[in-house]
């Protein structure tokens, strides 16, 4: 067989000789590209590109130095040197070879070179729709458990699940803290892994819609519009969506996943990462928290119900500091029905109730209605008794005893001020001092004129007075309206009623707000807050099915004498009912040295005009330091308190905006016993150390403003009863919120051995935690924490993973990141080629 390899001619080698020469001069080229454009700026316009070649040809000439500059251009300028020898070779070789037999051979291998293109495009183009994914992380984190596939797989095709993420460039709520640098750069990465993520699902069939949503990005709302269309429930889920979020819609129903939880910010250990200098931590939440939450679009929504005694306390109050709007606004937002249950009636005396929101809006729009109606009464009273006091004065007056006159005119005047007739008023202010018997007959000439105004005043308030009693009206119309709440205002059995309201309820929160400020002495009597004992029957009877409890309850210590227990004090049902659950609730208020320096000096401030301003210390969410021992016994080691665990957890993602600051706290206990049955630490929540335990916390102060009291720490002497007890006054920290998981008393059943479910019960010591228009990101975090944890939804605690997610990177210059951009992205693969042409050039 003929050898037909090339000869190794003189000419042969030459040409391999240029042709190695030009590829290592484009190599050379491409480097010294790469340096320069660290050195000189890239040139963007044709006369930029003239000053660019000049600097370089300048900087390459300067032979007397050797720096950055000098070099990248040098190489630049060889390597493009070598290029252009290769192609003038190769252009005057072209030129003999054009004519030579050889053509035909070269036009064959054009043509297999095109076939070898064309058939790369069409394996590329059948890899889109034929391939496989293989998940080469270490904890297979892209790869989901066999059951989620299955429960994915059927979901159906024809009503596919639209994702939206959501960049509202907000880390936790409307009011989280300012953004940096590893803010936006979590919002990346989450974005990113979402994407990836989603694309696994999209191997499971046409049933995922993925759309990404940036607020700063311009056309966002013309995105929102086009996406959003026929789908109103998407739009206020966008709309209302505090923070970076994901949301999962699909039959229109939506439910929302916060950045946060699926991949937390560990702000914390970003700051101390590369020895201080910092990077991205994020810690994963799990692949199967994000599944989950598809599949539960379709999910009924857990119903959560807030009994208060009072629709002002409720989660539509018109005074902001009381109501509670704002825990409805974040419990809604994530997903749970909220509803309102008003306990008293306030017309009149407060009585035991079972109200719905809309029951107790009628309620008080007949009691506005009953004011409308007396003030119109009253009005037109007025108008009579001032038509009858100027006949008085014209007629009769006349002719009476000078005694009479005077005992008339003081009735007058006495009238005048307890109904406001201020023109009245006026002329006897005017005349106190130089009315006698020689000047009444120019008094009596200016009051019956006073008179006569004020009794057209008093007809045009009768006017005004029908009109707005023809508004409330209307408004009680429109309320009857509904049929079905009429209905239910008919029943009078409270106990019936709540019983039905509780019925389907998954979680019942009963907040007692009781003190409000004790610098400013103001609270509500923690007596109004007690229940009738058919409503603690019920409220038992829920427990007992095994149903959780969320109580906020503020000190019961009382405002103006010391907390002696009264029978009415110790008769609390619904403290009764805790107690039998093992939680022990202290009467006192706790109270910081802060607080005392405040009220030290209000006084000073007032004089100038301003207000005392107290900031007390914040809470520790801490475990309890278990004794040593119990019952003698070593303690066994107990787990950390799930809502605590999980409030740490989140604070690792803020700086300052995750303190809670909450004043006028009551200190909350578990009994020894109940903490022994516990698989973990109880309480959850501390003050901290410059507070104590006060009985009469509120300060006093007389008629003219002195202070007549001021709560100040005693410690409790030795010899007194209440030495080595909870009610010792002492200094902190107290315990202020407590989470038990255990079995309901045996007592609380009638049969002889019953089935006791478990029941799950958090308490907070204080009725304020929660209140307000708005929360703040440490207050929405405790409330979903809890709410979470007692309707046993482990999945939507932030929790500790196994192994923290860290962006791989080093601290570069941005000349050392544009060199290891282009050398992995360019040089690397321009090396490959160059070796493979070597190759082949020396095959031929």
């Amino acid at each position: 067989m003929a050898d037909t390899r090339h000869r190794k001619t003189l000419g042969n080698r030459l040409r391999f000789l240029i042709r190695g020469i030009g590829l290592l001069g484009l190599f050379a080229a491409a480097i010294g590209l790469v340096l320069a454009s660290t050195v000189f700026e890239w040139p963007k316009t044709w006369p930029a590109l003239r000053d660019t070649s000049q600097a370089v040809w300048k900087a390459a000439l300067t032979s007397d130095t050797h720096d950055f500059a000098h070099v990248s251009s040098l190489i630049l300028l060889i390597g493009l040197a070598a290029v252009a020898l290769a192609l003038v070779f190769e252009l005057l070789g072209g030129l003999f070879l054009a004519a030579s037999r050889r053509t035909a051979v070269g036009a064959a291998e054009i043509i297999a070179v095109a076939a070898a293109i064309a058939l790369l495009v069409f394996v590329n183009a059948y890899s889109f729709h034929h391939y496989d994914r293989e998940d080469l992380t270490r904890d297979h984190q892209f790869t989901l458990p066999a059951d989620l596939s299955n429960e994915l797989r059927k979901l159906r095709p024809d009503e596919p699940t639209t994702i939206v993420v959501l960049q509202k460039h907000r880390t936790f709520g409307a009011a989280s803290e300012m953004r940096d640098t590893y803010i936006s750069a979590s919002e990346a990465k989450v974005t990113e892994k979402v994407k990836d993520l989603v694309d696994e699902f999209r191997e499971f069939g046409p049933r995922f819609n993925v759309v990404v949503l940036d607020t700063e990005q311009l056309g966002y709302d013309a995105q929102v519009a086009a996406l959003t269309e026929n789908k109103p429930e998407l739009k206020a889920a966008i709309d209302a969506a505090p923070e970076n979020s994901i949301l999962f819609a699909a039959q229109h129903k939506v439910q929302r996943l916060g950045f946060n939880e699926f991949l937390q910010l560990d702000r914390t250990a970003s700051r101390q990462a590369n020895d201080g200098r910092g990077n991205l931590v994020l810690l994963p939440q799990s692949i199967e928290k994000f599944a989950r939450r598809v599949l539960a679009v379709q999910e009924r929504r857990p119903k959560i119900a807030l009994a208060v005694i009072n629709r002002v306390l409720g989660i539509e109050g018109e005074y902001g500091e009381l109501t509670h709007s704002g825990l409805k606004a974040v419990l809604t937002q994530h997903g749970f029905e909220v509803t309102e249950i008003v306990l008293k009636t306030w017309n009149g005396d407060q009585q035991p109730a079972a109200y719905t929101h809309e029951e107790s809006k009628i309620e008080e729009i007949e009691g506005d209605l009953e004011v409308a109606e007396i003030k119109v009464i009253v009005t037109r009273q007025e108008v009579a008794e001032l038509a009858q006091i100027k006949e008085v004065l014209e007629k009769k007056l006349a002719s009476s005893a000078v005694n009479e006159r005077s005992l008339f005119y003081n009735r007058l005047f006495n009238a005048a001020k307890n109904r406001s007739w201020l023109e009245v008023i006026d002329v006897f202010r005017r005349w106190q001092d130089k009315l006698s018997k020689d000047t009444e007959a120019e008094f009596k000439k200016e009051l019956i004129p006073k008179l006569e105004a004020q009794r057209a005043l008093s007809e045009q308030q009768i006017e005004a007075a029908e009109k707005e009693r023809r508004a409330v009206e209307d408004r009680l119309n429109a309320a009857l309206k509904d049929e079905r709440v009429v209905q239910d205002r008919r029943g009078t059995d409270v106990k019936a009623k709540l019983t039905r309201l509780l019925a389907d309820v998954d979680l019942l929160i009963i907040p007692r707000f009781t003190i409000f400020d004790v610098v400013e002495s103001s609270a509500i009597s923690s007596r109004l807050h007690k229940l009738d004992k058919d409503q603690i029957a019920v409220i038992r009877d829920y427990m007992k099915s095994g149903r959780p409890v969320l109580a906020l309850l503020g000190p019961t210590a009382a405002s103006n004498n010391p907390a002696i227990p009264t029978k009415d004090d110790e008769d609390d049902g619904f403290e009764k009912l805790l107690a039998d659950r093992g939680v022990e609730l202290g009467g006192d208020a706790v109270i910081y040295d802060a607080e005392m320096r405040g009220l030290a000096a209000q006084g000073i401030a007032s004089k100038f005009g301003a207000a005392a301003k107290v900031e007390v210390a914040p809470l520790s969410f801490t475990d309890a330091e278990l004794d040593k021992s119990l019952d003698g016994a070593a303690a066994e080691p107990k787990a950390p308190n799930p809502i605590g665990a999980a409030m740490r957890l989140s604070s690792r993602s803020f700086d300052r905006n995750f303190e809670l600051r909450l004043r006028a706290l009551r200190p909350v206990y578990v009994q020894p016993d109940e903490q022994k049955k516990l698989p973990f630490i109880a309480e959850f929540a501390f003050t901290g150390p410059d507070s104590w335990n006060e009985s009469q916390p509120l300060s006093q102060r007389d008629f003219a403003g002195r202070s007549t009291y001021v709560p100040k720490f005693e410690p409790t002497k030795e010899g007194d009863k209440k030495k080595g007890t909870h009610a010792e006054e002492r200094r902190g920290p107290f315990p202020v919120a407590v989470a038990i998981d255990g079995r309901l008393p045996s007592k609380w059943f009638d049969q002889p051995k019953p089935v006791i479910p478990n029941e799950r019960l958090v308490v907070i010591g204080s009725g304020a935690v929660f209140v307000g228009t708005d929360l703040k990101p440490v207050q929405e975090k405790l409330l979903l924490d809890s709410v979470n944890w007692l309707l046993k939804r482990p999945d939507r605690l932030p929790k500790e993973p196994e192994q923290a997610w860290s962006y791989p990177r080093v601290e570069l210059s941005p000349r050392d990141l544009i060199l290891w951009r282009w050398s992995t992205a360019a040089l690397m693969p321009l090396a490959v080629v160059v070796v493979g042409l070597f190759a082949v050039m020396f095959r031929r």
